[in-house]
């Protein structure tokens, strides 16, 4: 028999447990709403509600039945109580909620086979899309254009695993035909599949599923041959692999000093590509008071920064101070900018007037660093370094000086100023010991070519 204990159910109460079991079933039941139980296992958490109905014709009272609410942590537990109180209501009613399940799951069933794979992606970006950045929604339409042309046409409940490969394997194979890897994008494809079957289903936590099918594992853990053999997302450049890179940096244009602003400030590729002239501060003047009034950047949550859904709603900006370092070479790509294109606002200035592309970083790293290593990797070894140089602060400040969220909400949105003067050090001690690195102890005053402008 499962051990049942009755006692105000709360969210710590449900999780506490469930780390706990390890065999067995824990029967909580929830003594601010009646009736309410939730059923641990070692493998699920449900919430369940159990019910008697009394026979209309004799007035006897029948079995006791149980219905099950939901699962945590998909269904939260305010909402099981809600769906609760919903049965409540069926019963009052004289209406079994069990056999509206099942007519419910065969109709459901029955739907599912006329909704086709195209309108599910359809629904999927409507829904999730007003989260992601303007280079996020590119990418996932381009793969939910390839998945579309594959499977559109056909209904949700006839795909099989299968065929879900089959647009992996056929991908891979036509960019090997054309002696490309394309792993990466397989990659992404497959993650959008098994995410599209999960909404479809289940759901998440964050996202309430449909209810189209009951699960979704002819998507899930898709085979991606070579996908062991992808670059390591633990790469840290070593000192030398800097060294030998700088000078070819230099002589690089716009994207060699993307890289080498990667590496002093910390932020990614596609955030510097998108850099305007009113994101910099690189000159600012003195004020009488202020807590800091040094050389400065902020990064447009709206775009161009991988940032929390939240962050990138409530148009959180991210200010980050400027190092000596990186204002010479901020003011370096200025001076080597293309003047072709005058009225443009980015720093980086593409073939057409509009911002510089990653992907046009990507090709020119490849041409210079090692097989292994990735433009990320600047980054990953900046935050490596840092924290390995003497500063005043702390593991948390090193976390804000990437761009990553400490805090909460309000902090992030008001302590502009305070956190700036926090962090200036430390991004000052960081460039001073890259500095010596790259130039040798005691080096003032950084050695820059500044190339003609195109």
């Amino acid at each position: 028999m499962p051990r049942q204990t009755a006692i105000p159910l709360t969210l710590r109460t449900i999780e506490t447990e469930a780390r706990r079991i390890e065999a067995g079933k824990t029967v909580l039941r929830d003594s601010r709403a009646p009736g309410l139980m939730v059923t641990i296992s070692p493998t699920n958490v449900l919430f369940r509600h159990q019910y008697k109905l009394k026979n209309p014709l004799t007035g006897k009272w029948g079995n006791t039945k149980s219905i099950t609410l939901g699962r945590y942590p998909e269904m939260s537990l305010d909402e099981a109580r809600d769906e609760m109180r919903r049965v409540r209501k069926m019963l009052d009613a004289g209406q079994d909620p069990a056999l509206e399940r099942e007519a419910e799951k065969a109709v459901n069933q029955t739907a599912v086979h006329s909704r086709l794979v195209s309108d599910a992606i359809d629904r999927f970006v409507d829904e999730r899309s007003g989260d992601w950045t303007t280079a996020t929604t590119h990418t996932f339409l381009n793969e939910f254009a390839l998945i579309r042309a594959n499977l559109g046409h056909l209904p949700m409940g006839s795909v099989t695993r299968p065929q879900l490969q089959a647009v992996i394997d056929d991908y891979l194979g036509a960019k090997r035909r054309e002696g490309r890897d394309g792993r990466s994008r397989a990659i992404r494809i497959a993650q959008l599949l098994t995410a599209l079957w999960r909404q479809a289903s289940v759901g998440t936590p964050s996202s309430k599923g449909w209810g189209w099918m009951l699960g979704y594992e002819v998507a899930r853990d898709l085979t991606i041959e070579g996908r062991n053999r992808m670059k390591s997302r633990n790469r840290v450049l070593s000192q030398t692999e800097v060294r030998d890179m700088w000078p070819q940096w230099e002589a690089m244009g716009p994207s060699g000093r993307i890289f080498q602003l990667s590496l002093i400030t910390g932020l990614r590729i596609g955030a510097l590509c998108r850099v305007e002239f009113s994101h910099l501060g690189l000159d600012p003047v003195a004020t009488v008071g202020a807590v800091d009034d040094g050389p400065r950047i902020v990064i447009p949550a709206a775009d161009g920064r991988k940032a929390t859904a939240r962050s990138r709603r409530d148009a959180r900006d991210l200010h980050l101070p400027l190092s000596p370092f990186a204002v010479d070479v901020w003011k370096a790509a200025i001076a080597e900018r293309n003047t072709r294109y005058t009225d443009c606002p980015f720093v980086f200035v593409g073939h057409k007037g509009n911002h510089f592309a990653p992907n046009s970083c990507n090709q020119r790293w490849r041409e210079v660093a090692p097989p292994d290593a990735t433009p990320h990797d600047l980054r990953r070894t900046m935050r490596t370094w840092l924290g390995e140089t003497m500063h005043p602060g702390g593991w948390h400040d090193e976390e804000m000086l990437i761009g990553h969220s400490v805090g909460n909400a309000v902090s992030g949105a008001y302590d502009h100023a305070r956190r700036l003067a926090r962090l200036r050090p430390i991004t000052d001690a960081y460039a001073t010991r890259l500095r010596s690195l790259l130039f040798g102890a005691g080096a003032d005053v950084m050695s820059l070519e500044v190339r003609a402008n195109d």
